[in-house]
């Protein structure tokens, strides 16, 4: 989409905004003005900034003292200040009754933060919409100074289930994995004595693992854990 200014919506925000994609760099950003002519400015001068290849490294134009801050701005401040940005470009270009965006951040509460994480993710789980929506929104109102104590949505930590394998289940297992693969027998055995996480366990690369006996053991220690016995002399 060409890059253009987009005039305020009434009831959504009473200011410019320039939307589109010009030589390869995508806006979606407010002028913080309501006034036509200033944001034909603005405007031009961010295109102009693209074109020598300094967009990437402007300052935002300064906010007018009377002006509120809205969550897109407090995400914006958010990110270049390095805050995580995973999940937040939905949140931001969400639109609609229920969006956040073009809000002041000090009207945001637990009833509008329900509101638009059900407008966004509406078949999510409340694990992903936890994950996805009211970690990173709690992560901005808490850098923007909002210290607002937000509840999450209800079941997000999930079902605690505790159960094991008694010996002989666990033996079962291994010798079943073997016949269907060794390596994957070896990778059971490995998350059953060691407790490891499914994703640790995966991530461990063949040059970690040393098979050998620990090099602290005597000769003599180490013949009787050999499965050959000791060696000839």
């Amino acid at each position: 989409m060409p890059l253009k200014l987009k005039p305020p919506r009434p009831g959504k925000t009473p200011f410019y905004y320039v939307r589109g994609t010009y030589l390869g760099i995508r806006l979606d950003r407010s002028t913080q003005t309501s006034d036509a002519r200033a944001a034909t400015v603005i405007f031009k001068r961010w295109k102009a900034e693209i074109e020598r290849g300094q967009y990437r490294h402007s300052v935002p134009e300064p906010r007018p003292m009377n002006v509120r801050p809205t969550f897109a701005s407090a995400a914006l401040a958010y990110i270049q200040a390095g805050g995580e940005r995973a999940f937040l470009s939905p949140i931001i270009e969400m639109t609609g009754e229920a969006s956040l965006r073009d809000m002041p951040i000090a009207d945001i509460d637990q009833m509008a933060i329900d509101r638009a994480a059900a407008a966004l993710y509406p078949n999510a789980t409340a694990q992903t919409r936890n994950r996805q929506f009211y970690t990173p929104v709690s992560a901005v109102l808490k850098r923007a100074g909002i210290d607002k104590r937000i509840q999450r949505p209800k079941g997000w930590r999930g079902k605690k289930s505790v159960s094991w394998l008694e010996p002989e289940q666990a033996f079962a297992l291994f010798t079943a994995a073997d016949l269907l693969n060794a390596e994957f027998g070896m990778f059971l055995r490995l998350l059953c004595y060691t407790g490891m996480r499914l994703g640790e366990a995966l991530s461990i690369k063949i040059g970690d693992v040393d098979l050998g006996p620990p090099s602290d053991l005597s000769a003599r220690d180490q013949e009787r854990r050999s499965p050959h016995g000791p060696s000839a002399a």
